[in-house]
């Protein structure tokens, strides 16, 4: 699932346990509007966050419980928050794991809210989850 550009979703508390590639809890891509809502669980795989993969548009006022774990970009809330993404008022709550890869020589980053920001906006968050880098390099971890 995408949330398109004018799409709004609200309120929604999504709970399971996922384990797949390149994806969020709620959605691969949010180019609209996803508000007041929370993700409870875990998910597992390459590229992973507890909402969203990539952001475009706004996540607000939204809590993410879920467990994070994972090999490649770990996040809480996205993995990458770009130029036009708005992330406010968030919370992460949940544990953020990345596991080690020998084979990638390129240190991946996680973060309890973004794995990477694009030139986005990212404020009044906070992460309370503990974040766990089995690579070792903290130079590529964030809250």
């Amino acid at each position: 699932m995408d949330v398109p550009e004018g799409g709004i979703v609200q309120n929604l508390v999504l709970e399971g346990d996922l384990n797949q590639n390149t994806l969020g809890m709620m959605a691969v891509t949010n180019d609209g509007t996803i508000e007041g809502c929370t993700v409870l669980g875990s998910i597992s795989g390459f590229n992973v966050a507890g909402f969203v993969y990539e952001n475009y548009g706004t996540i607000s006022n939204c809590v993410s419980s879920a467990s994070v774990e994972g090999t490649g970009k770990v996040a809480g809330i996205t993995i990458f928050n770009e130029y036009t993404g708005v992330i406010t008022g968030c919370q992460n709550t949940g544990m953020i794991y990345k596991h080690y890869e020998a084979a990638n020589t390129y240190r991946e980053p996680i973060g309890g809210i973004a794995a990477e920001n694009y030139e986005g906006t990212i404020e009044s968050c906070i992460n309370s989850g503990a974040i766990t880098n089995e690579d070792g390099d903290w130079g590529h971890a964030g809250g």
